[in-house]
């Protein structure tokens, strides 16, 4: 099925953006429905959901993909130069993470299904493990701290080892290599 507007619109039409008329050329297909595959601004969509961006008639691009709800804009947002936000419309990394903090305890979470292997919370951050209330972070596991060049800073072994400046003890409970 291919829903051809063209005939209706016009080789260019206008859309709200942001409460601003924008005039954006019109594509013959908006929307292209084959083998299964669905075609937005397309006549050959590649998968199940194909988006392909318009251009304005100013040569301006916008948001590619956007979910709002009823109780919230942006749930997901997706711009033009791919960066995807999460509670923002406005996304300054690939991946921008906003959440109502009354709602939500965690805002990332890595898991294996049996064990949270990375979380990052409201009340901090769990490597290996939960966040911790109270603890900024929280590791289970040995850990090792290095700098910009691979030199050591820390090392924390799991049987409770420190060593400042190597990764060796020398079977102490706390080691200083250096000065």
């Amino acid at each position: 099925i291919q829903v051809d507007l063209s005939s209706l619109i016009g080789s260019t039409y206008t859309i709200d953006v942001n409460g601003t008329p924008t005039e954006v050329q019109g594509n013959l297909y908006s929307a292209v429905f084959t083998g299964g595959n669905v075609g937005i601004g397309t006549a050959t969509p590649e998968a199940a959901l194909h988006i392909l961006q318009e251009t304005s008639a100013g040569g301006t691009t916008e948001s590619i993909f956007r979910v709002d709800s009823v109780t919230q804009n942006y749930r997901l947002f997706v711009d033009n130069s791919g960066k995807v936000g999460l509670g923002t419309g406005s996304p300054e990394a690939q991946l921008h993470v906003v959440a109502d903090t009354n709602n939500v305890d965690s805002l990332f979470i890595v898991s294996n299904n049996s064990q949270v292997n990375f979380e990052v919370a409201a009340s901090g951050i769990g490597i290996n493990e939960e966040a911790q209330s109270g603890v900024g972070l929280y590791v289970n596991g040995t850990s090792r701290f290095v700098d910009s060049t691979g030199n050591d800073i820390l090392f924390v072994e799991d049987s409770l080892a420190v060593a400042v400046g190597s990764t060796s003890t020398s079977n102490a409970r706390f080691s200083v290599n250096g000065n």
